[in-house]
């Protein structure tokens, strides 16, 4: 069968489009009984279906599937490239632990439901039942993925959260799959040329195992450190134990605060902190009054509070958690800032970007309430993805009991009853990656 001509007839067929009419073989004449846009059309089909094969779906044709249908083709082709199974011998996961078909059709939504896919493997425990297994997310509807520069900044960006989480970088890692996997051909990598952008969640295995393993995930060996002075040793067990001993220094004024939070009382009090810190004095530190010698001045630190459209109050300690909810609400004020831009409801005739603000309040009741430092860590890992994302639409301010800036001069002014994070965003649709 000529690869270019589609009028060639025998019963070779492609996965994808319909079994051409006639065989050679029986001496079925060329093209009968069909016209030459009929023709040009089954030749444009073979064509699709032979990139899908090589190369992978795109856009369009991932559209054109449903989800059972998406489904059905990432494990075939996680079977038959030998990354999942046992017929070869040499299959880097036993199993697939289960799939997740991915609904959000930008970057936001899809690093939203990734951390939503982890919370429920560390709900499930899904790591300690098998060390040979993956959770795939597969994400077949936002376009931006589709760009592996794309997918591998993304990649990036949620590894550097690792060293803030509890379970993830240590129970389970994260790997990913791509049809254009590093502009490579199919033939070199066909464990990681997978037919959708896919991330991988890599459940850990035992310690023996663990080396081999991620020499694969992370495409080299990693080197271990030898420990050579037991300086060195008692140096690394503080690094790893400064929360837990910082909690246990602060264990005091932890349980003076044995109180069930009540979301609506939390909201009320830090809404009472707002209005209070919105207009100081310089001398405010040292509780002078208001008069002509000490002008008010506005906190330029909650200039965006008018803003704020979403309150979310989080209980959670788990990084995990936090991550996965936080990133439902960017999710959420992503597609308001695009609706705000274009409702003239909302009396918006002129567009500034500066000033054209819609926000969440995220307020987290019991996570690094003494660790200002920590607690920056956190949001920094946030802000840098957002920064990246939106190309700096959307941004955080940060809050926190116990906030050192720089300059320390003006630290009062962030010092909220509860660490937060306001996620603010200018109206506007975003430009893609």
């Amino acid at each position: 069968m000529y690869f270019d001509d589609a009028s060639r007839k025998t019963d070779f067929s492609i996965p994808g489009i319909p079994r051409a009419y006639g065989n050679i073989s029986q001496g079925t004449k060329r093209g009968a009984g069909l016209s030459d846009t009929d023709l040009k059309g089954l030749s444009n089909d073979k064509l699709e279906a032979l990139n899908r094969m090589l190369i992978g779906h795109d856009m369009n044709s991932a559209a054109a599937l449903s989800e059972e249908e998406v489904q059905t083709e990432i494990v075939e082709w996680a079977e038959e490239s030998g990354l999942v199974g046992k017929k070869w011998g040499d299959e880097v996961y036993e199993t697939i632990e289960s799939v997740h078909i991915c609904q959000a059709s930008s970057v936001i939504g899809c690093i939203a439901e990734l951390w939503a896919a982890a919370v429920h493997t560390i709900s499930e425990k899904t790591f300690d039942k098998s060390g040979h297994a993956v959770v795939l997310i597969v994400m077949p509807n936002c376009e931006e993925m589709f760009c592996y520069k794309s997918m591998f900044k993304v990649h990036t960006m949620i590894n550097f959260c690792a060293n803030t989480c509890v379970y993830f970088g240590k129970s389970f890692e994260l790997t990913h799959f791509h049809p254009r996997y590093k502009g490579r051909p199919k033939m070199l990598n066909p464990r990681r040329h997978s037919p959708f952008p896919s991330f991988g969640l890599h459940l850990s295995d035992s310690k023996d195992e663990q080396e081999e393993r991620l020499s694969w995930l992370h495409g080299e060996k990693k080197k271990k450190n030898d420990i050579k002075s037991e300086s060195l040793v008692r140096g690394n067990w503080a690094v790893k134990h400064a929360s837990i001993l910082e909690d246990m220094y602060n264990s005091a004024a932890v349980s003076s605060l044995n109180y069930d939070y009540n979301t609506e009382d939390v909201i009320d009090l830090t809404a009472k902190w707002i209005e209070d810190a919105r207009h100081y004095t310089l001398a405010t530190a040292r509780k002078e009054p208001f008069d002509d010698k000490n002008p008010v001045v506005s906190n330029k630190a909650l200039q965006f509070v008018d803003s704020v459209h979403i309150w979310e109050v989080i209980h959670s300690k788990v990084e995990e958690e936090l991550y996965a909810m936080i990133w439902k609400v960017i999710t959420e004020l992503d597609a308001l800032g695009e609706f705000e831009c274009d409702d003239k409801r909302h009396g918006i005739e002129k567009f500034d970007p500066e000033t054209s603000i819609v926000s969440g309040m995220i307020i987290l009741t019991n996570f690094n309430i003494y660790q200002a430092d920590a607690f920056k860590k956190f949001a920094i890992s946030i802000n840098a993805a957002l920064s990246y994302i939106t190309k700096k639409q959307m941004f955080l301010e940060v809050f926190h009991p116990e906030f050192v800036g720089h300059t320390g001069s003006s630290d009062h002014l962030r010092r909220s009853p509860y660490p937060m994070l306001q996620v603010c965003n200018r109206y506007g649709r975003r430009k893609p990656l």
